[in-house]
């Protein structure tokens, strides 16, 4: 088609020819500019020329959204990159990759600190316990949802909300210092949140896309951590004299499973979510052995124990859990505060659950056994040389050992129990 000047009611009147792919009509007026319409109806602007010896063609854009003015502007402006010796597809590229970076940037400046907290939490997940997982979460909530014991009271949000809500780049030492001097009347989630804090803030800085945009080590600030203060360290425990009123509370409660899951928690020393997230498969009455994960997720095996084989056999098998629930949305036991706080306040003790796990530490004190033995039953990692190449304590050694540690703190507590006779004693005969 020869050329024409462009116009509204001449460039409608443009049509693909019949059999042919698209249709040309070029400009009268500014070399090089065209429109293109194809067999199915579009049209479109479009600038060729030749650079180098060789043909240019570029598409402006759509008629529906350039005028006849704007495209003939455009196209004196790539006829100028051509005349100045630059291939404007090149230009153009460039242009849009800056353009692009820039929105990148921008982005990169606007990103709120909860965001990437969401992110960090995604990737580390796997690797996490469920504990510490449940600490991320539980120290970040938005909170005003409904209590799970009572639907009138909603969560308060968690102590780091008020600081992630931030953009990232504004999480500064000041910033952190400001906030941990707000913060100071709950001074143990203050030091949790500092912890969980450093680390985040250290991953952020290995992400290459966010790179530059913190300090990784702001969270280390001295005024914060004078401000969150120092742990009184917890010590306590059930003496020698106490594991009489101890076991007739806890064994007088109602439900099976929680008089269960207090003793098996005290007779092996474990972590309490490692006792909580026992399932059957994991216990083999057979080889009287017990599979525990711990909170890095490693399996380990530990003696299942005459006393507590004889509890666990007496529980219900609702469902895979072996300390179950039936009020409980995933099945399971969680942790009973509540009912061991109770059994204690009739004892006339004041323990947690937690301080079952060190209690059993020190009541092995009074058995004088190997080093390293009660803490390997714990699933404390090994410590020392020795431990950690050279023992390799076989299921039978530990199996003898946790018999005797169990028929004594039975002994000890006045319950009656027909324990198998102590293998153990023989170690120690000249």
């Amino acid at each position: 088609m020869s050329a024409i000047a462009f116009t509204v009611p001449r460039l409608s009147k443009v049509q693909c020819a019949e059999g042919q792919a698209q249709t040309f009509a070029w400009d009268a007026g500014v070399p090089g500019l065209g429109l293109r319409v194809t067999s199915g109806g579009s049209a479109s602007f479009i600038f060729q020329s030749r650079f180098c010896g060789k043909s240019v063609r570029m598409t402006i854009g759509d008629m529906k959204s350039w005028s006849i003015p704007n495209a003939q502007d455009r196209a004196r402006q790539l006829q100028r990159m051509l005349d100045d010796g630059l291939d404007p597809r090149i230009v153009v590229t460039d242009q849009k990759a800056a353009h692009t970076a820039m929105r990148a940037n921008d982005r990169k400046h606007q990103i709120t600190a909860l965001e990437v907290w969401a992110q960090y939490i995604e990737e580390k997940k796997s690797t996490w316990g469920h504990h510490h997982h449940n600490d991320h979460l539980r120290l970040s909530q938005a909170g005003g949802t409904p209590r799970k014991r009572s639907k009138l009271v909603v969560t308060q949000p968690g102590i780091l909300r008020t600081l992630l809500v931030l953009p990232l780049k504004e999480i500064t030492k000041k910033s952190i210092e400001e906030w941990a001097l707000k913060e100071i009347d709950r001074p143990a989630s203050l030091r949790l949140s500092l912890r969980l804090l450093n680390t985040f803030l250290k991953w952020t800085g290995e992400q290459d896309e966010l790179s530059g945009l913190v300090s990784t080590d702001a969270a280390k600030s001295m005024r914060a951590k004078d401000a969150a203060g120092k742990p009184t360290p917890r010590k306590n425990t059930l003496r020698r004299d106490q594991l009489e009123a101890w076991f007739t509370e806890v064994r007088k409660i109602s439900n099976p499973s929680i008089s269960a899951y207090l003793q098996c928690t005290l007779l092996t020393g474990r972590r309490r979510e490692e006792i909580g997230f026992i399932k059957w498969s994991d216990v083999d009455f057979k080889w009287n052995t017990i599979q525990i994960k711990d909170k890095t997720k490693l399996v380990t095996t530990i003696p299942l124990t005459s006393y507590m084989a004889h509890l666990l056999k007496g529980l219900p098998r609702s469902n895979e859990w072996v300390f179950s629930s039936v009020r409980s949305a995933s099945g399971r036991l969680i942790v009973p505060s509540a009912a061991h706080k109770q059994a204690c306040a009739t004892a006339g003790l004041d323990l947690s659950i937690h301080d079952l796990r060190r209690s059993l530490a020190t009541l092995c004190e009074w058995l004088e056994l190997p080093p390293g033995l009660v803490a390997q039953l714990q699933g404390h990692a090994p410590q020392g040389v020795r431990e950690k190449h050279y023992i390799d304590r076989p299921m039978d050694l530990l199996r003898i050992f946790h018999e005797r540690i169990e028929a004594w703190i039975l002994m000890e507590a006045k319950q009656n129990f027909a324990h198998p006779s102590e293998p153990a004693k023989s170690i120690y005969a000249p």
